[in-house]
């Protein structure tokens, strides 16, 4: 007698493996699960921003090359016999940042309390921006510190530095730093 193993599609397993986060990269190593003895395993790409090269398709591990920023879906589909499953998984692929500016640095005079001044740094093409403390007298507070050109209030006499960064996904970010000094304009009495 001869015996055949009969797999049912719902008893087909696949992986196509977790998505990736990746940074400015042109190749990306994908890897999936193993087909079952007798069965194959087979590598498309179901959208992109362009149509890299994946090698070799018919593998379990592939190189995809060819890439640029943007987001792939990528489809693995193993087929025994009559039987095809498929998975899909993501490849985000993110741009780097746009170079960061934070402006000129700021001289202030102020009469008497807290002062503020508004930030002059560059406008994100390529991520978010963010505007931090990085030192100063005391605690300031930016109204939307995402913002290129945000408020800052909460100024006492002192210099402070503050980071304009700019950061996109996975990439590093960017940034500089502005100085802004704030000085108490001194009485004059007559």
């Amino acid at each position: 007698t001869a015996s055949k193993t009969i797999t049912q599609p719902g008893l087909l397993q696949v992986s196509a493996g977790p998505d990736q986060l990746q940074c400015n990269v042109v190749a990306s190593w994908l890897v999936a699960t193993n087909p079952p003895p007798g069965g194959t395993g087979n590598w498309t790409e179901a959208t992109g921003p362009n149509n890299p090269v994946i090698f070799p398709a018919n593998s379990v591990s592939v190189i995809v090359a060819g890439m640029v920023p943007g987001i792939y879906t990528f489809v693995y589909t193993i087929t025994q016999e009559d039987c095809i499953k498929s998975d899909t998984m993501m490849v985000t692929n993110y741009h780097y940042p746009t170079a960061a500016f934070a402006g000129l640095d700021q001289q202030l005079c102020r009469s008497a309390g807290p002062d503020s001044t508004f930030m002059n740094g560059n406008t994100p093409v390529l991520g978010t921006g963010n505007w931090t403390e990085m030192a100063g007298p005391g605690t300031v507070h930016f109204v939307n510190p995402n913002d290129h050109q945000s408020k800052v209030t909460n100024l006492i006499d002192g210099i402070y530095d503050f980071r304009w960064s700019i950061g996109n996904g996975v990439c590093d970010s960017t940034f500089d730093d502005v100085l802004v000094s704030v000085h108490t304009m001194p009485m004059a009495y007559a």
